[in-house]
């Protein structure tokens, strides 16, 4: 993997600690760079002598297919056939995604820092809340 992907993956991390908080349980784990049959991310938490599974599917695309959508439903089918449910499908998109091809049954999370935009998946410009311009 080559830089720029390690930052666009710095991103998702964040984005997905905020949702599975470290101080709850959450472990978050990415794929091995050279396993491309296993979703991007795992995460689980053990509570309760319970394990609760999400698996997670990075998209930066401006438009998602089936293509997308297919090896993340495939991965579960095939973890629930081994008696290892998951609670959640999660797919990190740029904002602005065209998502009429996700179904209900897989959450969306937009990654804030990437939009599309004229049918390209751009940088997000940050801005600084209170700074002024001299």
């Amino acid at each position: 993997m080559g830089f720029a992907e390690d930052v666009l993956y710095s991103y998702v991390e964040r984005s997905l600690r905020r949702m599975f908080p470290e101080r709850e349980g959450w472990e978050i784990k990415r794929r091995p760079r050279d396993n491309e049959m296993v979703p991007d991310y795992f995460v689980q938490k053990k509570r309760f002598g319970r394990t609760h599974r999400v698996l997670v599917e990075v998209a930066l695309v401006p438009t998602i297919t089936e293509d997308h959508i297919e090896p993340l439903a495939a991965y579960a089918g095939k973890m629930e056939k081994l008696l290892l449910p998951i609670e959640a499908l999660i797919l990190v998109v740029p904002e602005g995604a065209n998502l009429s091809a996700v179904p209900e049954y897989i959450d969306v999370l937009p990654l804030d820092v990437l939009r599309v935009e004229g049918g390209d998946v751009i940088w997000t410009k940050r801005r600084t809340v209170g700074v002024t311009e001299s």
